[in-house]
C-alpha cells in the first residue's frame, strides 16, 4: 500500500499538482513508520519524497527535518560512503542553499560530490547534479570561474549519459546561462535559456511550475537588455503559469507577479504596474526592497503608492 501511494503521489508531484501528492507522501510515510523499524531504508526514502515536495511548496521549516532524518537513517544503515547518502546530502545541501545559508551547504555539496565520484564514476548523472548546484552556490558568493567550470562539467556528462534534450539537462543549461547573464554576456546567454524552455516545455507540458521558472528567466534576460516589449508576455506567461499551479499567495506566484510591475512600470503602463504591486502585497508578498527599486521610482509619484507602501510596512517583520 505504502509503495503504491508514493507511486500516485509521484505522478501527481512531476505534473505540479503538488495538493494531491502531499497526502499521498504523508500517508505512504506513516504507513511506513508504523510496519518497519525507524531506522529502514523505505522510511528514509518516504522522509525524503515529503521534504522534496514540501520544498518544492515553499514550507522549508517542514522539509528540512524530515531531509535531516533522512540522511541520518541512511548514513547509519548505509554507511557513510553510499550513493544514497550523497543523494540526502545533496538534497539537505540544496535546501540550505535555496535559503541562503551557503556557508552550511557548501560542505555538504562538496562531501556529495566526492561520494558521487567514488561510488557512481565521474560520468553519472547524479554527479553532475550535485556538481551544478554547487555551481550554483559558488556563483551567488562570487566564484563564478570556478562555478562556470562545474557547470560546463556537469552539462558535458549529461549530455554524454542523457542525451541532448533531457530534461534533467534544463537545470545545469539554465545555470550556466544565468551565470553568462550575470557577466554581461546576454548574447551566449540568450539561446541557453531558450534550449532550457523548449525542452522543459515538451518534457513538462506547458504549464508547469518549472516551465514557469524558464520562462522567467528568458524574460529577465530581455528586461535586463533593454528589451521590454519581448519580456512582457514572457513574464505574463510566467505569472499566469505559476499562480495556476501554487495559487495566488505562494512566494513563487508573487515574485513572478513583482516581475510583471517592472516590467509595466518599465513600459509606463503605470496603473497595471500599481494594480499588481497592491495585489502582490495584498497576497502576501513583504520584500522591504522594493522601496529602493530603481524599477519602480517611476510609481512614486502615484498617489496609491504611499497607502500601498504602508500596507507592506504592516507586515511583522
Amino acid at each position: 500500500m505504502a509503495t503504491s501511494l508514493n507511486n500516485l503521489a509521484l505522478v501527481f508531484k512531476y505534473a505540479g499538482e503538488y495538493a494531491e501528492a502531499r497526502p499521498l507522501f504523508e500517508r505512504a510515510l506513516a504507513i511506513r513508520e508504523s510496519v518497519l523499524e525507524p531506522n529502514h531504508p523505505d522510511v528514509a526514502s518516504s522522509m525524503d519524497n515529503l521534504a522534496s515536495l514540501l520544498a518544492i511548496s515553499g514550507d522549508y521549516a517542514g522539509a528540512r527535518p524530515l531531509y535531516e532524518s533522512a540522511l541520518a537513517i541512511r548514513e547509519k544503515v548505509l554507511g557513510p560512503e553510499h550513493a544514497e547518502v550523497a543523494s540526502s546530502l545533496n538534497n539537505l545541501a540544496y535546501l540550505l542553499y535555496f535559503t541562503e545559508d551557503y556557508s552550511a551547504a557548501q560542505p555538504l555539496f562538496e562531501r556529495a560530490i566526492v561520494i558521487g565520484e567514488k561510488v557512481l564514476g565521474p560520468e553519472h548523472s547524479n554527479l553532475a547534479l550535485y556538481l551544478t548546484n554547487l555551481a550554483s552556490l559558488l556563483r551567488d558568493i562570487g566564484d563564478s570561474a570556478e562555478a562556470r567550470l562545474l557547470f560546463e562539467r556537469a552539462l558535458a556528462i549529461q549530455e554524454k549519459v542523457l542525451g541532448a534534450d533531457h530534461r534533467a539537462i534544463a537545470w545545469s543549461i539554465s545555470n550556466l546561462a544565468s551565470l553568462l547573464l550575470n557577466e554581461g554576456n546576454v548574447a551566449e546567454a540568450r539561446p541557453l535559456f531558450e534550449r532550457s524552455l523548449a525542452i522543459q516545455e515538451i518534457a513538462l507540458g506547458p504549464d508547469h511550475a518549472e516551465v514557469s521558472d524558464c520562462l522567467g528567466d528568458l524574460a529577465n534576460l530581455h528586461f535586463i537588455a533593454g528589451d521590454f516589449t519581448r519580456a512582457l508576455p514572457l513574464f505574463q506567461r510566467a505569472f499566469e503559469i505559476m499562480e495556476k499551479a501554487l495559487g495566488s499567495t505562494h512566494e513563487s506566484t508573487n515574485k513572478c507577479r513583482y516581475n510583471l510591475v517592472c516590467v509595466y512600470s518599465a513600459l509606463g503602463m503605470t496603473e497595471k504596474a500599481i494594480a499588481n504591486l497592491e495585489a502582490a502585497i495584498d497576497n502576501g508578498y513583504t520584500n522591504t526592497k522594493l522601496l529602493e527599486d530603481p524599477d519602480l521610482k517611476s510609481l512614486h509619484a502615484h498617489p496609491k503608492f504611499d497607502r500601498i507602501v504602508a500596507k507592506l510596512k504592516a507586515y511583522p517583520e
